[in-house]
């Protein structure tokens, strides 16, 4: 071992050398990476893909880093020893670097993993290369050489203390924010110190392109005073420093920056055009105020309306909250009820009765709407508030109609059901109130298929519920388009938000955060990955509809957003189909109930039946049963369902069944 030892401090590393593998170090990384992305992005490294997580990829980069990194660091002290003995100071260099390896095994050994004691290895190495080992190989100290040495561990503490403080903010923003407790307690006191220095310079907007740029610049003069430093110790000349070795690694770090910006100019124009060829589709703008034009065109909701309506949901569901906290989470469609948990079921309705009377006098007619227009934050409220109050009259209105044809009461019974009908025709569609709009037509369906199986309903009104039912496939696709629409607006409207927002909460802490915006023209890489991950989200809404999302196709691809974004969109669409094979099934088992009342019996077959939309054929059907498709899935399950909670939740076919009686 001591052999090794003396061969291996033998080794003559010259300045011009060392400077080197400095320059390769500093620039490896950027280099790696800058190719890293020109092979991904394409999709040249898709078979990498298989891995779950994408920060697996990221970290080949890294570690190319970490290798050079170990590499530059041997040949400068290998190149500080040698000096260091010619100015009779190597026992003082052995020292030193005795002492930072004792230290460095201290830390390893209480701390729990790397990352936790990795920024204070990073100091220690620094203040050592930067500061104690240059003055260890000065011939003489005088102004001039303290002064270099200074200068030198000052530009290089400052550069990467200012950049340290943009990357943490790229960090933060980049997802480490929700791990923010494991954070803490991993690199906290660096991250309190990032954060406090960003507060002070109260960074914002282009105020963190500012700050990467002094870094920067902060970097390269320290990297101009190592070259002063090294050559005047080795007594050669600054020329020497910068040859062709030198040389090479700036020109590849200047190539892929230029390249890089080309191809984010380039990705961020095309991403444009796709832009607008996407509204085009749509015919209206991709953003709030076109969303608003589009689904208000007849006025604005009548904020004020819908507040006292508020009001009195939150009434219902306080003098309800105990009475009828068991039905909450029970579907009143397949749930049965006994005489005593009917009478239950009627007291709770009875505390209530003045707030619900109000409700269903907002719903007996056509909904009111305003004149003026909302601001962003109020259609949120509104959205928020409407939902909350059509999903809860909604399920009230279900158990109330259980209870009226459980007293067979007929008339009451299609008064709640007509109600519930003009409820659900509100038409602020988006992700989450499309979803809301699917929720209240089952629930519809749910009660129509009460009315049915009751007996009650005259042959009249169920051909006018058939004719609806008719009209109602239509209105689905309708919706579906309107809904697709706003899913586009909202997602592209948050990553504007997101993209610019300065600040990030995570629990009770609150980070400022770098806008990677701002930094385009600097980091041009992370532009074009941005840029590229837009586009292809763009191009991906570019069908005809939700179910035609390439969501599978683009699961292997090394994009972000896109796989934030995208799955379970062919779910959203199939929740679509599924509704309008429900109302398909529905209008069939009406017209086998109108059969069975004019010829006294079920028809064998049903003529014609409708197209069951997932498989193409005709929908199935069991006399005096049921009707049904076969669901997502495309496998007949022979439409099991019914009170049986456990199998309807196992079979697909469900989704899409209709069924009187037992």
């Amino acid at each position: 071992m001591k052999r090794w030892l003396t061969r291996l401090t033998q080794w003559r590393v010259s300045a011009p050398a060392a400077f080197f593998l400095l320059t390769l170090w500093g620039l490896g990384w950027y280099i790696v990476y800058s190719l890293f992305l020109f092979l991904l992005v394409p999709g040249w490294l898709d078979f990498l893909l298989d891995c779950d997580d994408l920060r697996l990829l990221l970290a080949i980069p890294y570690w190319c880093w970490i290798i050079t990194g170990l590499g530059a660091v041997g040949a400068m002290l290998l190149f500080f020893h040698r000096i260091a003995q010619q100015v009779c100071s190597g026992w003082l260099m052995r020292w030193c670097v005795a002492w930072g390896t004792g230290v460095l095994l201290v830390l390893l050994t209480a701390a729990e993993n790397w990352s936790t004691v990795e920024p204070t290895v990073i100091w220690l190495a620094r203040c050592l290369v930067t500061l104690v080992f240059p003055l260890l190989i000065q011939k003489e100290l005088n102004r001039r050489s303290v002064g270099l040495v200074c200068g030198n561990f000052l530009c290089w503490s400052g550069g990467m203390f200012l950049v340290g403080i943009v990357w943490t903010g790229l960090l933060l923003r980049g997802g480490w924010v929700w791990e923010a407790v494991e954070v803490r307690q991993k690199l906290g006191t660096f991250i309190e110190i990032d954060q406090a220095a960003a507060g002070f310079l109260r960074l914002s907007g282009s105020g963190w392109a500012w700050l990467l740029l002094a870094g920067l610049l902060l970097l390269l003069a320290g990297y101009g005073f190592t070259a002063v430093i090294w050559a005047e110790a080795e007594g050669g000349k600054l020329r020497r420093m910068f040859g062709k070795k030198v040389v090479v690694p700036w020109g590849m770090a200047l190539s892929c920056f230029v390249f890089s910006l080309l191809l984010a100019l380039w990705a961020s124009q095309e991403s444009e055009r796709d832009k607008t060829a996407l509204e085009r589709r749509f015919g209206y703008p991709l953003t709030s105020a076109g969303l608003q034009e589009r689904y208000c065109r007849s006025g604005s909701p009548d904020p004020e309306f819908w507040s006292r309506l508020a009001m009195a949901r939150k009434e219902v569901a306080r003098q309800t909250a105990g009475p009828l906290e068991e039905f909450c989470n029970r579907s009143p469609r397949w749930f049965q009820l006994h005489s005593e948990e009917l009478e239950r079921l009627r007291e709770g309705f009875g505390f209530c009765e003045k707030p619900l009377q109000e409700l269903d006098r907002a719903f007996g007619g056509v909904l009111l709407r305003g004149e003026r227009r909302l601001s962003e934050e109020e259609a949120v409220q509104f959205e928020d508030c409407c939902g909350e109050i059509i999903q809860s009259y909604l399920l009230w209105g279900l158990w109330r109609l259980r209870s009226a044809l459980a007293e067979q009461d007929g008339e009451s019974a299609l008064a709640i059901y007509r109600r519930m009908e003009n409820c659900n025709t509100v038409g602020i569609v988006n992700w989450i109130s499309g979803v809301g709009w699917i929720s209240g037509e089952e629930k519809r369906l749910d009660a129509l298929e009460l009315l049915l199986e009751s007996g009650l309903c005259s042959s009249g009104w169920l051909r006018q519920e058939g004719e609806k039912l008719a009209a109602s496939e239509k209105k689905i696709d309708e919706i579906e388009e309107e809904a697709f629409y706003a899913d586009v607006v909202f997602i592209l409207d948050a990553l504007e938000t997101e993209a610019t927002r300065e600040t990030v909460k995570a629990g009770s802490f609150s980070y400022r955060v770098a806008q990677p915006g701002k930094l385009r023209f600097l980091f041009p890489q992370l532009w074009w990955y941005c840029a590229a991950d837009r586009r292809t989200l763009l191009q991906a809404y570019n069908v005809p509809g939700l179910r035609d999302v390439p969501e599978k196709e683009l699961e292997r691809k090394p994009y972000v957003i896109c796989s934030i974004v995208l799955p379970g969109t062919n779910g959203y669409g199939n929740r679509f189909l599924m509704l309008k094979a429900r109302c398909r099934a529905m209008r069939a088992l009406i017209a086998a109930e109108l059969s069975r009342r004019e010829n006294g019996a079920w028809p064998e077959k049903l003529e014609p039946m409708p197209i069951d939309p997932f498989s193409g054929k005709p929908l199935l059907y069991r006399a005096g049963t049921q009707v049904w498709s076969v669901g997502p899935n495309g496998i007949d399950e022979d439409g099991l369902g019914g009170y049986d909670e456990a199998v309807r939740r196992q079979c697909d076919d469900i989704r899409a069944i209709v069924r009187i009686g037992e």
